[in-house]
C-alpha cells in the first residue's frame, strides 16, 4: 500500500512540527495500525503495517511536510493453544 500525505499547520509561515513528530511516532511503533478508510475497507483491508516511510524536505515548502508511506496489510491471527 502506496500512502502520499501533505501535512500542512493551517497557518502561513508555521511548520507543523507537533503534526509531524506525532505521525514519526506513530509511523515508527512495531505494531499493527487499525485503518479507518472506506476504500480500503472494501478491498478487506481493516489493518496494515509500516514497512517504511520517507518524510523528505523540501525547498521553499516551509508551512508544509509531504510524507510517503509505505505500508502491507495485516489479517489478525487467533491463535489457539490446546493442551
Amino acid at each position: 500500500i502506496e500512502i502520499a500525505l501533505l501535512l500542512t499547520s493551517g497557518i502561513a509561515n508555521v511548520y507543523p512540527r507537533d503534526l509531524v513528530s506525532q505521525l514519526q511516532f506513530i509511523l515508527a511503533a512495531p505494531v499493527a495500525l487499525q485503518v479507518n478508510s472506506w476504500y480500503l475497507n472494501n478491498l478487506g483491508i481493516y489493518s496494515i503495517v509500516i514497512d517504511r516511510f520517507y518524510l523528505p524536505q523540501v525547498e521553499g515548502g516551509y508551512s508544509q511536510q509531504p510524507c510517503q508511506i509505505t505500508a502491507v496489510s495485516d489479517l489478525p491471527v487467533i491463535l489457539q493453544i490446546n493442551q
